[in-house]
């Protein structure tokens, strides 16, 4: 009898155990990344939401350079969306160990597969200190 009762209790305790480890892990973490934008070709009229329940933030691409620094925290993927109509534009799965992102854009051609709705696909290059050591450089070929 009191070998069944235990045979019970551990039973429950491991179904428990079982129940809590897999809601623990369907639970994705929040994540915190900088970036900076950058495009080849004219990007406008994109935003993200640099936070829950924060205003869309409009990024500014610059013609010959990176952008300045944006920040974000939140959820992957990390969506772009047109500021006027909020339609989701472009997004990009930042890996969990990249803290400092370079973001390049580049417009999806016309009839792309995988393109769907969106403008823009997202490619990301780690743009940490560790990456690239003091007095580092990247070269970028986008032919």
């Amino acid at each position: 009898m009191r070998a069944r009762r235990l045979q019970g209790l551990l039973f429950l305790f491991l179904g428990s155990l079982t129940f809590l480890s897999s809601h623990a892990q369907g639970a994705a973490p929040s994540q915190a990344v900088r970036f900076t934008v950058f495009s080849s070709r004219t990007v406008s009229d994109v935003a993200y939401v640099p936070r829950a329940n924060a205003a869309p933030q409009i990024l500014k691409f610059q013609p010959t350079a990176r952008s300045a620094r944006y920040e974000y925290r939140g959820l992957m993927p990390l969506r772009f969306v047109d500021p006027d109509t909020r339609e989701v534009v472009a997004e990009v799965d930042i890996p969990g160990g990249i803290h400092d992102a370079l973001l390049l854009f580049s417009p999806f051609e016309a009839g792309a597969t995988g393109a769907g709705k969106l403008r823009y696909q997202v490619a990301v290059l780690d743009d940490g200190v560790a990456r690239h050591g003091a007095g580092g450089l990247a070269i970028i070929n986008f032919s």
